[in-house]
């Protein structure tokens, strides 16, 4: 199958890197989620925190005060993560990319029931549509938050392929999550071998398009 993974620390602009491939009609399928709409659902939480810009689920919602420090409040960035990791990923390692190939299988290759085609969109998962064109089928799907090894491994054996995308870290950009997370921390000890391509993203906009298409080999 034609997939694309991303993978790279909170920050690396691996959402703004995958948008470039869904202006070129690639669909967008995030392993994350699930976990957003599980927390949308529970925690109330807004389409512009769990879908918005990276720094969005950085912020503290103080609806939701911090066990042992009441002026602290919960952050989304936590909660996806202990949701993904300590949930998820403790019950069954592949639970989320298993999950994401399979929405990826659909959407590229499925028949919806009445002949038509799926579609995916992250706030709602998987729908069919009986009379849907194959014009409307994407070219491809990206994986933008491939953070593990078994990731890396479960979307090459699917056919496809795993970009690695590196930029200096602050602490902002890992600020609201929880320090040293299985999340960020597994990335460091992945090898360059293991990808397709390392992109470092320490240029502009136009830097990072230029270098993501040429990866993929995309006009």
């Amino acid at each position: 199958m034609n997939i694309i993974g991303i993978c790279g620390h909170a920050g690396s602009g691996k959402d703004t890197a995958a948008d470039f491939l869904v202006a070129k009609g690639y669909q967008k399928i995030s392993l994350a989620d699930p976990l957003k709409r599980i927390c949308a659902d529970v925690f109330r939480f807004s389409r512009e925190q769990l879908w918005g810009p990276s720094e969005n689920r950085n912020r503290q919602d103080m609806r939701y005060p911090y066990r042992y420090d009441k002026a602290l409040g919960l952050t989304p960035r936590y909660a996806l993560q202990r949701l993904g990791t300590e949930w998820g990923r403790d019950c069954y390692d592949d639970i989320w990319i298993e999950y994401a190939i399979r929405m990826a299988r659909a959407v590229l290759e499925g028949e919806a029931p009445g002949g038509g085609f799926w579609y995916y969109r992250p706030e709602m998962g998987l729908w069919g549509d009986g009379k849907a064109p194959k014009s409307d089928c994407p070219a491809g799907v990206v994986i933008p938050d491939v953070r593990f090894a078994n990731e890396v491994a479960a979307i090459q054996q699917a056919g496809g392929r795993v970009i690695r995308l590196l930029r200096p870290r602050s602490d902002g950009a890992v600020r609201g999550g929880i320090p040293g997370h299985a999340s960020e921390a597994e990335q460091d000890r992945l090898p360059a071998e293991l990808f397709h391509a390392t992109i470092h993203n320490t240029g502009t906009l136009e830097d990072l398009k230029r270098d993501v298409l040429e990866v993929v080999r995309l006009p």
